[in-house]
């Protein structure tokens, strides 16, 4: 994947990781490509898979302020003998920047809880 990138023209990736109570995490990784087209693209290639089985499965829902930008919500991954898994993701893109975050948590994970950080940054690009 780091090739592909490589090709598309990425310029930098700048990421930060965060833990909250017991069980929360939280991944946003920042994405620069040097033509704004590039970072559109690996979104929209990102999003793609999003509603399948191997992605959140369902559409998500728009992030505002965002033209194409999506949050999902997962369904929880359950095993015996595990805590169950809750996933979140938002994908979205500005001028020459992805941004990707993802949220992990043993406890159900609100959409509030993911569209809220994906706003957030999308005001700061």
């Amino acid at each position: 994947m780091y090739s592909d990138l490589l090709d598309q023209g990425l310029r930098r990736v700048a990421g930060t990781s965060w833990k909250k109570g017991e069980s929360r995490a939280a991944d946003v990784y920042l994405v620069q490509f040097r033509s704004g087209d590039a970072a559109a693209a690996q979104a929209e290639d990102q999003r793609s898979y999003m509603p399948d089985k191997r992605g959140a499965g369902n559409e998500g829902a728009a992030i505002k302020g965002s033209a194409e930008g999506r949050y999902y919500l997962f369904p929880a991954e359950r095993k015996a003998g595990y805590l169950p898994l809750y996933q979140a993701r938002a994908i979205f893109s500005r001028g020459d920047v992805m941004v990707d975050i993802h949220i992990y948590d043993s406890a159900p994970i609100s959409k509030k809880d993911i569209r809220t950080p994906a706003e957030r940054q999308l005001e700061r690009l």
